[in-house]
């Protein structure tokens, strides 16, 4: 059962018989993409922000970036995914030029790919 839901709820209640009496197989695509080497989510964000030079060849996870500040690289982030919102954490004159990047959660352990 997913997390936070009760069995009680109402509307996952019906889902959940919907889904039962058709017979339904539910196959998330998403974790398919991050199931496959290389993950698809990751390169797809790597070129979509423009970092494939910049991607470790140790962990494709891993990034470092020529030095900018946490607002200048939160800005680049936003203005090439075309977000006009995006949350920070910290100190937005942090000097950063390592990054770790999980698109979609998809955590840093194969191990956990598909679980």
């Amino acid at each position: 059962m997913p997390q936070g839901i009760k069995e009680s709820d109402a509307v996952w209640k019906e889902k959940r018989d919907f889904i039962e009496k058709n017979g339904l197989v539910i196959w998330r695509f998403h974790d398919h993409w991050h199931s496959r080497t290389p993950d698809g989510i990751l390169t797809g964000m790597t070129r979509a922000l423009g970092w494939t030079h910049f991607q470790s060849p140790e962990n494709p996870h891993l990034y470092t970036l020529p030095a900018t500040t946490l607002r200048k690289l939160a800005a680049d982030v936003a203005r090439k995914l075309d977000q006009p919102i995006l949350r920070i954490v910290g100190d937005p004159a942090m000097p950063v030029s390592r990054v770790a990047l999980a698109p979609g959660a998809s955590g840093f352990c194969p191990t956990s790919r598909g679980a």
